[in-house]
């Protein structure tokens, strides 16, 4: 991590967390969660050369969420991410790799496993997307 930090170009690059927005009684089973997320990776599998991230299911059932840390090429959210038909439902923000707090997340996202705490939340499952 401290080599991305120490070589990150924030005019070529962008990171951004995204959260996503559950409807009522979503989030309750970790499989049908899993189905969710790997559904959303599955269908972003062709932008992979554009971008870098780790999505989890954090948080312990009943009560899951999806998380993730995302890195685009360029600037902003790309047009491509913008058009997948689950993206509305994602919360997201970008982050500041010189706030030390947005370093931390991004650290506990890309370096986490199952069993790990990351966001004060225990990850049940995690897949990165390369």
């Amino acid at each position: 991590m401290k080599f991305f930090f120490d070589n990150y170009d924030p005019e070529g690059y962008t990171l951004y967390f995204a959260k996503y927005d559950k409807a009522e009684g979503e989030g309750a089973v970790l499989y049908q969660f899993a189905n969710l997320m790997n559904g959303f990776l599955q269908r972003i599998d062709d932008f992979r050369k554009h971008t870098f991230a780790m999505m989890a299911i954090v948080g312990d059932e009943p009560n899951l969420d999806i998380e993730s840390v995302w890195l685009f090429r360029g600037k902003g959210i790309p047009a491509r991410m913008e058009e997948h038909p689950q993206w509305e439902y994602y919360q997201s923000r970008e982050l500041d790799v010189n706030n030390e707090a947005d370093r931390q997340l991004i650290t506990d996202f890309w370096c986490a496993k199952q069993g790990d705490t990351v966001n004060g939340k225990t990850v049940q499952l995690c897949k990165m997307h390369k």
